[in-house]
């Protein structure tokens, strides 16, 4: 098998950058700097989940006013297949999506009544996490039409679609969804084990590459601190989380810290940046349906799992350089030895202790890499047997961190 790209190519990342950059033109940056980000858990769905119309209208309800569009009502229609046409709905000039052989939802438009009317594949039912995926997508569908962002070109708008999810803070459950793995044991007769299978799905339309790369974009632009970071990086399935760390690296290396990534989006000065909003505003005032919170007969977290969740499953050490920390201590540690040799005009020593402080700076994190989980990402150590964290057994580590792309996924 090929090797798997972790980021996307060069004529696809600036694509990304521009459109995320006029998406802040049009539409401003307080939403792109404030928006919590949503993870698929419960406390962003604290709603009962239904598998039916009635709970994906809740759902519907709920994505809404993560995107400042609380000030609309939901219509639900399920369909059975593909090719149920969103063009029934009698929304005249309003209808902006069509429904084509295999959809999982489409977004009809917004009557008069300033009701958004979605469609919903019933395939969907049993996977919440797929209907949460196939409304964040549809619900920056109609964002975009009530901004007046809709191009002519179909692909190219759903492409800015995807991409719109990003800036509206939806964009961990909709780069989880652009290609999802799945993985189960097949049982023979009496019980006894019988092999092993495993699926690809895929919902949106960038690749999960340039989805992951958006999102690292966003979250570093942000720059709201470690806890934020970690939690989007434990909510991504596994590949994506490889993708958004090698996203980040680059991002790092091509336009430096959070300041050169704002300015390449065109986001003004933190110092101008309103408030961020908390999510307990959001959650604050019930929503229309009128259900109270509650577990609900679905599940939509993917990732609220209890320590140990993977006991007796096999997992990987995948290798990261160790902390940047590592290597800013050691040329902290050449200037400072620099100092009195500069002083003594010993300049030449002076340049050779700074030029040993870079190449160490660059070198000793490398060779002593720390080892993460392959499936929970959680921290191993060299000599642990077992992830403290998701309990599976240590199966060996890997070459290089990319190599994680190629495990089929629990």
């Amino acid at each position: 098998m090929g090797a798997v790209e972790l980021i996307p190519p060069e004529d696809e990342r600036e694509w990304v950058l521009d459109a995320l950059r006029e998406l802040v033109a049009s539409c401003g940056h307080e939403h792109l700097v404030c928006t919590p980000v949503v993870l698929p858990s419960s406390r962003w769905f604290p709603d009962a989940w239904s598998p039916d119309a009635r709970g994906v209208r809740r759902l519907a309800l709920r994505i809404l006013r993560y995107a400042e569009l609380a000030e609309h009502d939901v219509a639900i229609e399920m369909f059975d297949d593909g090719r149920a046409a969103a063009e029934r709905i009698d929304l005249g000039a309003r209808v902006h999506s069509q429904a084509h052989e295999g959809a999982a939802a489409w977004f009809a438009g917004i009557d008069d009544d300033d009701t958004c009317w979605f469609g919903a594949n019933v395939s969907l039912l049993g996977d919440p996490g797929g209907v949460t995926a196939a409304l964040a997508h549809e619900t920056a569908h109609a964002f975009r039409h009530v901004h007046e962002l809709e191009v002519e070109d179909r692909d190219l708008e759903e492409c800015l679609t995807d991409l719109s999810t990003i800036y509206l803070g939806l964009g961990v459950l909709t780069a989880n969804a652009s290609q999802r793995h799945r993985s189960w044991s097949l049982q023979g007769d009496g019980g006894a084990l019988g092999g092993h299978a495993w699926s690809t799905s895929h919902l949106g339309y960038l690749s999960p590459q340039a989805m992951c790369f958006g999102l690292a974009a966003f979250v570093r632009a942000r720059d709201h601190g470690p806890a934020e970071r970690r939690a989007v990086v434990a909510a991504l399935h596994t590949n994506q989380a490889g993708f958004f760390k090698a996203a980040e690296r680059w991002l790092e290396r091509a336009l430096g810290g959070p300041e050169g990534v704002r300015e390449r989006l065109g986001l003004p000065d933190p110092q101008h940046w309103p408030a961020p909003t908390r999510l307990e505003e959001l959650l604050a005032a019930p929503l229309e349906d009128g259900e109270g919170e509650g577990e609900g007969e679905g599940e939509l977290s993917t990732v609220s799992r209890e320590r140990g969740w993977n006991e007796g499953g096999k997992v990987h050490r995948v290798p990261y350089p160790a902390s940047p920390l590592l290597g800013m201590m050691i040329v902290m540690a050449a200037i400072v030895a620099s100092i009195p040799l500069f002083s003594a005009a010993l300049e030449w020593l002076a340049l050779a202790v700074l030029v040993v402080g870079l190449v160490l700076a660059r070198e000793l994190p490398r060779r002593f890499p720390r080892h993460e989980c392959s499936t929970c990402n959680g921290l191993i150590r060299r000599d642990d047997e077992r992830c403290a964290l998701c309990g599976g057994t240590v199966a060996g580590t890997l070459a290089r961190a990319e190599d994680r792309l190629e495990l089929p996924e629990s």
